[in-house]
């Protein structure tokens, strides 16, 4: 499960993904869903921070939405053995007025 589980529609959340055996190299997550969901497929670089963990940044989507996320340990082949439908894009927050 990637940690945090939900984010912003702007994007922009540093998520953590556990794992094995990853690799310093060419590290990037996908951000996707199947044809029925709109088809989104959004890859970003992703950081090793050790064996067993990387990290990455969620990319801007358009509507809010539940979406797949991917590993790939060298930058072109996204490992089999995705997080399915576990990480949410909620509305953005947006702020119409202040009070002081």
């Amino acid at each position: 499960r990637p940690t945090p589980s939900v984010g912003p529609t702007t994007g922009g959340t540093f998520i953590t993904i556990s794992g094995t055996s990853f690799l310093k190299g060419q590290l990037q997550c996908k951000f996707w869903t199947g044809a029925s969901k709109g088809n989104l497929n959004k890859v970003v670089v992703a950081d090793f921070l050790s064996s067993t963990s990387a990290s990455c940044a969620s990319p801007p989507v358009t509507q809010s939405q539940l979406v797949s996320l991917s590993l790939s340990l060298n930058g072109q082949d996204f490992s089999p053995f995705f997080l399915e439908d576990l990480f949410y894009y909620f509305p953005a927050p947006e702020i119409y007025k202040l009070h002081p």
